[in-house]
């Protein structure tokens, strides 16, 4: 008659009984691409600086309107703000194009800088807390009827803008425009009793 056996079971034990040596060489390297996903920490100036940036708020442009002879300067004030959370440092601005715009870069500071002469203007210590703001007055001074055009870039610590935020200006952007060459006539010296002409030309700007 056959007998029949139930299952049979096999236990292994690993003891160990004193300091344990390991070869690395039998561990399996990562590959370089799973080293390359694995992301270090931010340290905590990096952290702090992710976190808390500043960000400068100022207008999209700045524009005239139609200016002449009769009215030919106008003023307008333009506001920057600091819309971060941390303090936002103004460097130094320019203005560039041109020469009937202006800036006058307060406060602490009356002159009046013109679009042919600020190439750059330091503003050294100009701070400005979370939500703070500083005004500075623009000018135009329309010496013809033709559109004219400016740009004013404030170079700050906002990293958005690296090269600065630019802010266009234009005036005389719709008039109708007429001018006369040359302009202003020059007729030089002129004998007594003598004539001097000057072939004047009219056209549209």
């Amino acid at each position: 008659m056959a007998t029949t056996r139930g299952p049979r079971f096999l236990l292994l034990v690993f003891v160990l009984t004193g300091a344990g040596c390991f070869d690395t060489a039998d561990a399996a390297a990562p590959d370089a691409g799973d080293v390359a996903d694995i992301a270090a920490p931010p340290d905590g100036a990096e952290a702090e600086a992710a976190a808390c940036a500043a960000s400068l708020s100022a207008p999209d442009g700045v524009d005239f309107g139609n200016l002449s002879k009769v009215n030919p300067t106008q003023e307008t004030t333009v506001t920057l703000t600091n819309a971060g959370a941390c303090t936002l440092s103004i460097d130094w601005v320019s203005l560039a194009g041109d020469p009937g715009f202006s800036l006058k870069a307060g406060p602490g500071d009356d002159t009046w800088y013109t679009g042919n002469t600020a190439g750059h203007i330091p503003l050294a210590g100009l701070d400005l807390a979370p939500g703070a703001s500083v005004q500075w007055t623009v000018g135009f001074t329309a010496t013809t009827c033709c559109p004219a055009v400016a740009t004013l870039v404030v170079h700050s610590t906002d990293p958005a803008f690296p090269a600065g935020r630019a802010i266009p200006l234009a005036g005389n952007q719709t008039s109708a425009c007429f001018q006369v060459t040359p302009s202003p006539l020059e007729f030089g010296g002129v004998l007594l009793g003598k004539t001097k002409r000057i072939d004047l030309q009219f056209g549209t700007c």
